[in-house]
């Protein structure tokens, strides 16, 4: 988020370069959702496989959008992310204050 709000880094001018990355992205997001997992991990795996999506759809827009609007959807991903990581961090802290490590 902060390189696409400064703008100190040059973004790749080929379309290419956002499929392949946009692709990957949605992989992973599939991978992630289609994981067996315990119950009460559950939500997590789907948090982070709809975050990898969500991703991975804005970055596959980064080919037909003007370049100049680049910057806004790399940040649009890079907030999805960081979002994902602080409800994480959250629902980890507490758990880990209630002592519900299961």
């Amino acid at each position: 988020m902060l390189l696409a709000a400064t703008r100190r880094l040059s973004l790749p001018t080929r379309p290419m370069v956002w499929l392949l990355l946009g692709v990957l992205l949605l992989y992973w997001g599939a991978r992630a959702g289609m994981r067996a997992v315990p119950a009460s991990a559950k939500w997590h795996e789907r948090l982070r496989a709809a975050s990898f999506l969500v991703a991975g759809l804005t970055i596959l827009n980064i080919a037909w959008l003007p370049f100049r609007d680049a910057p806004l959807a790399i940040g649009f991903a890079g907030a999805v992310m960081a979002l994902r990581g602080l409800i994480c961090a959250g629902a980890f802290l507490k758990e880990s204050l209630s002592g519900n490590t299961g």
